[in-house]
């Protein structure tokens, strides 16, 4: 026997040896950075997810019932998501394009959690002509999750920097106290995308009460119902309330399930309002009123930068209330010293002119008593005459 035919099965042995080693040394690295691998056998239907890629949809160890459905699986991936991961897998079905799969979707697993996933794969061919067809499917999938999140929240924050740099820019130009609030509070809608925002004033009054003077956004009168104190009373114990009262910013996280809103819990749903956060307007260490901003969005208030940098921009929109009143106190005195002055000119110029009429009727009066004095001269006799005395 030829001693080739031992020489090829050692070699043979030995490629295959290499191959596992590699597909262990692959599959480790997988395992290490948490990549889920699939394959797909077009002509059988069967399909398998390594443990990682089971986790990362939330399945356990084996799930059979949605591993033998795909229909099932597209239940699980967010419905705004579904096109874009069809219209990925047709593009990869497609025998006249390369049959890649590069797709970002999210899921909503069982526990009601949201995860980002992000797949890489192939499709590849059999046959000519018409009759090319996909025969096997080989991909990876990764969670990215917190990479979308720390976009997400960079976002954000990108959006709540340009709102604030907005927001002074507003302060300087500021016509009035109502014109500059109404724009903080556009600002912030247009800028953040926030679904509601509104500013309340703090009154002393006997209820404590909360004036809302400005807001921006979808209102469908809420705010004109709100009837919000900040004393210690179901209607000051919310969201806006207990932030004036303590000085410190409110989240409420789900107005379904927070217990302080409950007194406008209701009217929040129906306008499609899930959460919100409450900054205190504070100047000189004294809350002068809320901004207080809706969401439309769950846990939106989760970014404690975000909520640093909205806490600047409500200080300097506190400095900047003061500063318009300031201004305003200011104008006010300028326009009394003007009205003052004003005043004091007319009576001025009116007793001057008195004291002119008075002066020319003294003078007339001495004149008429000067041509008085001199007709009466010259009708007495002569000094002579009056005492007997003149020629004989």
């Amino acid at each position: 026997m030829s001693k080739y035919p031992r020489k090829s099965a050692i070699a043979i042995k030995r490629a295959k040896e290499a191959l596992q080693e590699s597909i262990e040394h692959l599959q480790l690295a997988a395992k290490a950075a948490e990549i889920g691998t699939y394959t797909y056998d077009f002509t059988s239907g069967k399909r398998y997810w390594s443990p990682e890629l089971l986790a990362h949809w939330g399945f356990p160890d084996e799930e059979p019932e949605y591993l033998a459905s795909g229909n099932k699986i597209f239940d699980i991936i967010h419905e705004e998501d579904r096109e874009s991961v069809m219209s990925a897998l047709d593009a990869a079905d497609d025998p006249n394009k390369n049959g890649m799969v590069d797709v970002e979707f999210r899921i909503k697993r069982s526990d009601g959690s949201i995860r980002w996933l992000q797949a890489h794969g192939r499709n590849y061919f059999s046959g000519k002509g018409k009759n090319r067809k996909p025969y096997k499917s080989y991909g990876a999938m990764v969670d990215i999750t917190k990479l979308k999140l720390a976009e997400e929240n960079l976002g954000k924050l990108n959006r709540t920097l340009k709102a604030l740099s907005d927001c002074s820019q507003s302060m300087i130009h500021a016509s009035s106290e109502s014109a500059y609030l109404n724009d903080i509070c556009r600002i912030i809608v247009d800028d953040c995308g926030y679904r509601l925002v509104w500013i309340g004033i703090a009154d002393n009054d006997i209820k404590k009460s909360v004036y809302p003077v400005a807001y921006a956004g979808f209102n469908d009168g809420y705010i004109r119902d709100l009837n919000i104190t900040w004393d210690d009373s179901e209607r000051g114990r919310g969201p806006t309330g207990t932030a004036i009262r303590t000085g410190k910013p409110y989240i409420c996280r789900d107005m379904h399930t927070d217990p302080n809103f409950l007194p406008w819990r209701k009217e929040a749903i129906k306008r499609g309002y899930t959460a919100s956060m409450v900054v205190p307007l504070i100047f000189e260490s004294r809350p002068i009123g809320a901004l207080t901003i809706y969401s439309n969005e769950a846990s939106p208030f989760d970014n404690e930068e975000e909520v640093k940098l909205f806490t600047e921009l409500a200080n300097n929109t506190a400095f900047g209330i003061n500063t318009i009143r300031l201004k305003l106190k200011d104008k006010l005195a300028e326009g009394i010293l003007k009205r003052d002055k004003e005043t004091l000119d007319r009576i001025v110029q009116e007793r001057t002119l008195e004291l002119l009429a008075a002066h020319n009727e003294l003078d007339k009066a001495k004149r008429r008593k000067a041509r008085g004095n001199r007709c009466s001269r010259t009708s007495q006799p002569a000094w002579g005459d009056t005492f007997g005395v003149g020629e004989h």
